[in-house]
């Protein structure tokens, strides 16, 4: 039946029987009523038994919407961004992450660009769940993606998410129940640069090349000397002493970084020079 509607934005009242309108106070069946929620969504209550008991219901609804300003905003924005799609939200979101330095914003963009997007693009921010982040990282799983990327590509949905979950887009967090990306890494040990100095001078030519390279990578950051090195520079380090001393040849160091025939071909190269 057609429903009875009432001042604006206090919502409807109807029944869903076959009787008319004229016979509604006489009809034994109860009234519905029709709002919009404080997200701004339409919701259906029902069981109202008369006229009277469904207006008083959007009555109450209507003043308490009205008495609460911070409930209207919030639904004003649940309008705003929970009709938006998922690659307009997000680069409105990115352009918010001003402390992102220049590698970092590409390595999000890559991210975006290669996983996101191609999943999420189009989605309306409204309809994200625990159910579709996890079948998100399923379909990762399915296409081979590496765990390094998966978490990373995670986390930054987590990030995003979050942003929208802040604004009231979602009664309860949508990552809730959902098992991340199980990526740990292995700890990488970068040589001090006083390590590499005594590398350097016990290596030869070759040796001293990547030596370089190193030294070029982890010259800003501050190490310890203490830091340990990995066993093949190790070896090196410690005999830099002796090298020093002129006991030490370059070939018997360089078999032992990169190996016996390492250690071999620089022995060849020496006898041909």
């Amino acid at each position: 039946m057609a429903p009875r509607t009432l001042a604006r934005g206090m919502g409807t009242f109807f029944k869903t029987c076959e009787h008319p309108q004229s016979r509604w106070s006489k009809c034994p069946h109860t009234y519905v009523i029709r709002f919009r929620n404080a997200s701004g969504r339409q919701t259906e209550e029902s069981g109202f038994a008369t006229q009277d008991k469904a207006i008083d219901r959007l009555t109450e609804i209507y003043r308490a919407k009205r008495e609460n300003p911070w409930g209207q905003s919030k639904a004003e924005r649940n309008r705003k961004y929970g009709a938006m799609n998922f690659g307009a939200y997000t680069e409105e979101w990115k352009a918010g992450q001003r402390a992102l330095a220049p590698a970092s914003l590409r390595h999000l963009e890559s991210l975006l660009e290669h996983h996101l997007y191609p999943a999420f693009h189009s989605r309306r921010m409204a309809t994200f769940d625990h159910k579709v982040v996890d079948a998100f990282i399923q379909t990762m799983e399915r296409n081979g993606v590496g765990l390094a990327t998966q978490a990373n590509a995670f986390d930054k949905l987590k990030s995003i998410l979050l942003d929208a979950q802040r604004l009231g887009l979602y009664p309860e967090n949508p990552l809730d129940g959902v098992t991340p990306p199980q990526y740990d890494p292995k700890r990488a040990v970068i040589p001090a640069p006083l390590q590499l100095r005594g590398i350097r001078e016990a290596g030869d030519e070759a040796f001293n090349f990547v030596a370089e390279h190193l030294d070029a990578r982890s010259g800003p950051l501050s190490w310890s000397d203490r830091t340990p090195l990995r066993p093949g520079c190790a070896v090196l380090a410690a005999r830099a002493s002796v090298n020093a001393g002129g006991s030490t040849s370059s070939s018997r160091s360089t078999a032992a970084v990169t190996g016996p025939a390492a250690g071999s071909r620089a022995s060849a190269s020496a006898d041909r020079r």
